[in-house]
């Protein structure tokens, strides 16, 4: 069995206003999301059968003001293991021809969130001068200042050391590659890594022709309704499987 995929899966049913930049597992998502409804995700799927088109409505936060472009994802799990891919993003699923995804979506770079911050932030060293009053107001008295290394001066003040983190600000290019990063923890378990995932980006809209659509997957009861839609829309040899068959195969 290959360890990736030639169709090229996108899941309609990912939660809704999920705080990406919070999220460090897949298993968070879960926490206080849930994926939307077979109906809703059904929805969405005839949406972009119609309109022949993939929209960059995602964006994540890194750190700070650094976030994303807007981007669309596709997944190259092999189909046997998409059923654990499926708890995250939803029952509804449609796949694209690997040809139609390598000359505009790239892998995704995924990165311990510890090395991505260190990488993106700045950190300015200042000198704020304060007076004895302005320190005890936040609960420092002289002793507690002179060890933590602040110079009184001739006048009773203190000069305090400051450190100041801010965001880097990004090129052109910098920027271009920030949208094709993940920061993500790593782990044996399912759920424990977003480097499972095998997501491939593309900013902008990912707009296909037919013959780019190899495959849908949806629960068993709604492959009558697809099969029907399939047809009076023109896409020509489409595989719809249900999750049932999969989990049998």
């Amino acid at each position: 069995m290959n360890y990736y995929s030639k169709i090229f899966w996108h899941f309609t049913g990912s939660p809704k206003d999920v705080d990406w930049g919070n999220i460090n597992y897949p298993k968070d998502i879960l926490i206080n999301k849930s994926p939307k409804s077979i109906g809703e995700s059904i929805e969405i799927l005839k949406l972009i059968l119609d309109s022949r088109k993939l929209k960059a409505t995602c964006s994540e936060k890194i750190i700070a003001s650094n976030t994303t472009e807007n981007f669309c994802c596709v997944t190259d799990i092999p189909l046997i293991n998409l059923k654990n891919h499926r708890r995250y993003y939803g029952d509804v699923a449609i796949g694209f021809s690997s040809q139609s995804i390598y000359s505009s979506f790239h892998p995704v770079f995924y990165i311990p969130r510890r090395l991505l911050t260190n990488n993106l932030v700045e950190r300015i060293e200042s000198i704020v001068v304060s007076s004895e009053e302005e320190l005890n107001n936040i609960g420092i008295d002289e002793d507690t200042a002179m060890r933590s290394g602040f110079e009184k001066r001739k006048d009773g003040r203190y000069n305090v050391p400051v450190t100041e983190v801010k965001p880097k600000k990004l090129n052109d290019l910098e920027q271009n590659i920030l949208s094709f990063l993940k920061s993500t923890e790593y782990g044996d378990d399912e759920g424990d890594s977003f480097y499972q995932e095998r997501e491939w980006r593309k900013i902008q809209d990912f707009d296909f022709n037919k013959e780019n659509v190899t495959g849908i997957i949806v629960p068993q009861e709604y492959i009558e309704d697809i099969i029907n839609y399939l047809s009076t829309k023109g896409y020509n040899n489409v595989n719809v499987l249900s999750w049932e068959f999969i989990e049998k195969s």
